[in-house]
């Protein structure tokens, strides 16, 4: 909840997938950065065995919190940690977008910016995820 409260008293609004991201990020382990959220990686490889892809286009176009799955918060949470963790660009793309968050009300969609800087960023994102798995005793899907 203190990221929450951090993110919507410094930014003039907060997307809520990079909200509910960022909350989920910091909260797993605040002495560990980046430390992997093990039942949000259970969630993603059940959903991946159910045929899902990550979507940051659906995800962008949420808005209200009662919409959110489980699957929702995890893939939130893993677009947070891949775009933190996984390259300088894509860090630099997701700092770039909270600094700009200061100064409108009307945010502009990140994954624009992905696109452009990181062409491959959803085989990143899913080769991210299951990196983070057998480290964390995920058992990963066939």
């Amino acid at each position: 909840e203190f990221t929450h409260g951090l993110l919507h008293a410094t930014l003039q609004t907060v997307p809520l997938w990079l909200d509910e991201g960022l909350a989920e990020y910091f909260e797993v382990n605040a002495a560990v950065p980046g430390a992997a959220h093990v039942s949000h990686l259970r969630e993603l490889n059940l959903a991946e065995s159910e045929g899902w892809n990550p979507n940051l286009y659906r995800l962008e176009m949420l808005t209200d919190f009662r919409d959110l799955t489980s699957r929702d918060y995890a893939e939130s949470w893993a677009w947070v940690h891949y775009m933190l963790n996984s390259s300088d660009e894509s860090s630099a793309i997701l700092v770039k977008y909270v600094e700009e968050l200061q100064n409108t009300r009307t945010p502009r969609r990140i994954m624009p910016s992905l696109e452009t800087e990181v062409p491959n960023y959803v085989s990143d994102l899913n080769s991210h995820i299951r990196k983070l798995q057998p480290s964390m005793g995920v058992a990963i899907s066939p």
